[in-house]
């Protein structure tokens, strides 16, 4: 009778608080091709245990993801707390409902329950930002005769238009300079990854480097895809991505994804065998494009 007791008390102790999913951001009106920071905060009581990683990655697969770092880890007061601050993008006008993360947990009892974000809702384009037209101004008319003419308006017409010719050369001289080669901003991405403290940070640095290399090679948005969403992207490509170099990018994908989310502090000297291999991938792949443009030239 004590056990059975003791046994019902415990249960209610780690059954105590409720799992929650928070959704916000940070503006509710923007215009099209403007971005809004999303904050989602995932909780659940200390006795609770996540099915799967608390990844909210697949619920934004319908949506253009511009930033979506690692998780902060807010545990404390009896209960597990994790965050994320998400930029997403808007591609069209409207009201464009966000998607709804889902957390799913088991409980201390073993039952499985699953949690769903709030409905959120941000308007996006004109309806978002009306026009605003500036105040009736009375009509022209010409001065009286004999007031003198003042030669600041040519003055003033004289130094815009040089202002302008002096703003065309300058864009035609930079359009000039040759644009930095794919390889070269990828090393330097691959180098300022490194040269973070955060090992979370650097991992994420460098997946979004590599995911964006091969987004610009074979012409998707690599930046905004997940590492689940680069596999599955390649492999709708077919014989166009070599399967050595396809399964080499997801094997240091999956390799950093694991250190993104991996618990406790780690040694931001792990990151570096990771970026040395995604170096070596992607000088890989430009020297097989650059082998190959002279053959395709002489067809």
């Amino acid at each position: 009778m004590i056990r059975a007791l003791l046994v019902g008390i415990l249960a209610t102790v780690l059954a105590a608080g409720e799992p929650g999913v928070e959704w916000s951001v940070d503006r509710s009106a923007i215009a099209v091709g403007d971005s809004v920071v999303a904050t989602l905060v995932q909780r659940w009581p200390a006795g609770w245990e996540p099915v799967g990683d608390p990844d909210p990655g697949p619920d934004l697969t319908g949506v253009f993801v511009a930033d979506l770092p690692p998780a902060e880890i807010l545990d404390g007061g009896g209960e597990r707390h994790r965050r994320w601050r998400i930029t997403l993008v808007a591609v069209r006008s409207g009201a464009w409902a966000l998607p709804r993360p889902a957390l799913r947990l088991r409980s201390a009892t073993g039952a499985l329950v699953t949690v769903t974000a709030p409905a959120l809702t941000v308007q996006v384009g004109p309806e978002a930002m009306p026009v605003r037209l500036p105040a009736t101004r009375a009509l022209w008319t010409r001065p009286p005769a004999g007031i003198a003419r003042s030669p600041w308006p040519w003055i003033a017409g004289g130094l815009v238009l040089m202002t302008g010719i002096g703003a065309l050369i300058l864009w035609r001289r930079r359009r000039a300079v040759p644009p930095v080669p794919l390889i070269d901003r990828t090393r330097a991405a691959l180098a300022a990854a490194l040269a973070q403290p955060d090992t979370r940070a650097a991992a994420s640095a460098v997946s979004l480097a590599l995911r964006r290399h091969a987004g610009v090679v074979w012409d998707f948005d690599g930046a905004g895809a997940t590492s689940r969403e680069v596999a599955a992207l390649l492999r709708r490509l077919g014989d166009a991505v070599p399967e050595e170099e396809r399964r080499e990018l997801l094997r240091i994908l999956d390799g950093l994804d694991g250190l993104r989310w991996a618990p406790g502090d780690l040694d931001p000297e792990r990151v570096r065998p990771w970026a040395e291999a995604g170096r070596r991938w992607a000088e890989g792949v430009h020297d097989r494009l650059a082998q190959a443009a002279p053959a395709a030239g002489g067809r």
